[in-house]
């Protein structure tokens, strides 16, 4: 699974982001039995790139209501 997100920011709100973080939610549909997520993210603008390895939350079963 690939998703690519891309971001523009002004300067001002890049610098926020360096002292605070940024974060972004996004929902993917995994593959049954996936355990984690890595996540790749690189500056178009340097070329640095990193990445984070993330678990997966255990699912709930869907309440329906009646």
């Amino acid at each position: 699974l690939v998703r690519t997100m891309h971001v523009v920011v002004k300067q001002e709100q890049y610098d926020g982001y360096r002292k605070a973080g940024m974060g972004l939610n996004a929902d993917v549909d995994a593959p049954s039995g996936a355990v984690r997520a890595r996540v790749v993210v690189r500056d178009l603008s340097s070329g640095t790139m990193g990445s984070v390895d993330l678990p997966f939350a255990p699912m709930q079963p869907e309440v329906k209501q009646p």
